[in-house]
């Protein structure tokens, strides 16, 4: 989950992906390698469990959802704590901070539906290139003309294959960012779609590369 631009709202896509898979009995694993006080999902856990052995990492857990966010400032050398495993999914929240090396995971991009949003998100988009991309654009402005027109060649790309998710802005949300009570039913269906989606183009990308 990478954010198009600051302010994006990658954390609450992040967790309306995860909370959407947990729902279906998924166990999952959210991670947000942000700076200690900078974290959109410091207040999302139900039960906090301390830290790592190491101190670098606090754990909590919503759910079958454990978040882990950074209780000690990191370089980003080493941005997932522990072994990934095979029966959980791995949801990464790297928000704008992230790096743009190579990565065959696929990448959701979130952003603004609003012409900025989609004008930086365009940006984002080329530096992620060879990446499998997904785009959430969040908020009820996606449909209105001058944002149409503010759509670039490879946002316009995506949308025409069907790799766009339109997630509702909650006022709610607006004004208490995430916390530990359930997010709206709306967001959550959104990040079910998106999970889905994620999933068929994994599933595409995996096939393509297997056929080479």
């Amino acid at each position: 989950m990478i954010a198009g631009h600051p302010g994006a709202g990658s954390s609450t896509v992040a967790l309306a992906l995860a909370d959407a898979a947990a729902t279906n009995g998924r166990a999952v694993h959210l991670l947000d390698p942000a700076a200690p006080g900078r974290s959109g999902l410091m207040a999302a856990a139900v039960t906090e469990l301390g830290t790592d052995p190491s101190g670098t990492w606090r754990k909590g857990r919503r759910t079958s959802v454990v978040i882990e966010r950074r209780a000690l400032p990191g370089d980003g050398s080493s941005v997932v704590p522990g072994e990934l495993q095979d029966d959980v999914l791995t949801v990464l929240d790297l928000g704008s901070t992230e790096s743009t090396t190579a990565s065959t995971a696929p990448t959701v991009v979130v952003c603004r539906a609003n012409v900025p949003g989609f004008r930086l998100a365009e940006q984002r988009l080329l530096q992620l290139a060879g990446r499998p991309l997904v785009v959430a654009a969040v908020g009820p402005h996606g449909s209105a003309r001058e944002v149409r027109a503010s759509i670039g060649p490879r946002l316009a790309a995506l949308r025409d294959t069907g790799r766009l998710v339109s997630v509702p802005w909650d006022s709610r949300l607006d004004v208490t960012g995430l916390t530990d009570r359930p997010l709206p039913r709306p967001v959550v269906a959104a990040g079910a779609q998106l999970l889905s989606l994620v999933q068929t183009v994994q599933s595409l990308d995996a096939g393509s590369r297997s056929a080479r």
